[in-house]
């Protein structure tokens, strides 16, 4: 990719987990027998101190609207990597079922429902399962 001096350009860190800002300082051509080779060295502050690009470890951007898309979109891949590996493992905490007990609530029948009145002369229903 070829860049123009004075253009911004962005470094995504993932070793940092930060981006950096860089300018392009300078841009070194040097024809050889072997053919054209082109270095880009830049800087990340006012002072005269200049980084061979080609050394820098990090995703280059050119446009900060881009370092976004793909800032979100290994955020949401690594969010849906945890959640994948946190349902995996919830399968091994659910309790087996045995073949003919069907999930939820069991209603009690008329047979399990007994009534009673007390000494005050409250009605209570009592399910004999409970009991």
């Amino acid at each position: 990719m070829s860049y123009d001096v004075g253009q911004i350009i962005y470094i995504v860190s993932s070793k940092k987990m930060q981006v950096i800002p860089f300018v392009i300082a300078e841009e070194v051509i040097r024809k050889t027998l072997s053919g054209k080779d082109v270095t880009y060295l830049v800087k990340r502050d006012s002072t005269n101190k200049t980084y061979n690009l080609s050394d820098l470890q990090g995703e280059i951007f050119d446009d900060i609207e881009d370092v976004r898309t793909s800032l979100v979109s290994n955020a949401t891949a690594a969010i849906n990597k945890i959640c994948t590996s946190a349902k995996k493992r919830s399968i091994s905490l659910q309790a087996p079922k045995s073949p003919g007990e069907s999930p939820g609530v069991k209603i009690p029948t008329e047979d399990d429902i007994k009534s009673f009145v007390l000494e005050n002369g409250t009605k209570v229903n009592v399910s004999l399962p409970d009991m």
